[in-house]
């Protein structure tokens, strides 16, 4: 016996489970938290620096690479990933998850 037919032949019970479904459904949408402006915490850094005329090699060692080296000197951060290309070096630093007072972090990786 195949759902569909079990479903034809207990129609009653079918109809029954949809409308708790459904309003559970709806309860559940109703008693949902909602705020309007929801709290988002940021834990990615972008540093983006620019120097138009400079090769992606160049970039890499006098941009990139130091401004990697001050990142790691901040021990909450857990990732760092680079790209360099000519005349640009973006480099995303990623906090641990565990972390929640943030201002302080961001301010020490501004200052270094």
């Amino acid at each position: 016996m195949n759902l569909s037919v079990w479903a034809y032949r207990y129609r009653p019970v079918v109809a029954l489970m949809l409308v708790v479904l459904m309003g559970h459904g709806v309860m559940s949408y109703f008693a949902l938290p909602a705020r309007e402006d929801p709290q988002i915490t940021v834990r990615e850094a972008v540093i983006t620096t620019e120097f138009p005329g400079l090769s992606a090699e160049r970039i890499e060692r006098l941009i990139t690479r130091p401004l990697e080296d001050a990142v790691r000197r901040v021990p909450e951060v857990e990732e760092i990933r680079s790209l360099s290309m000519p005349g640009r070096s973006i480099i995303h630093a990623e906090l641990y998850p565990t972390l929640f007072e943030l201002d302080a972090i961001w301010q020490d990786l501004r200052n270094r």
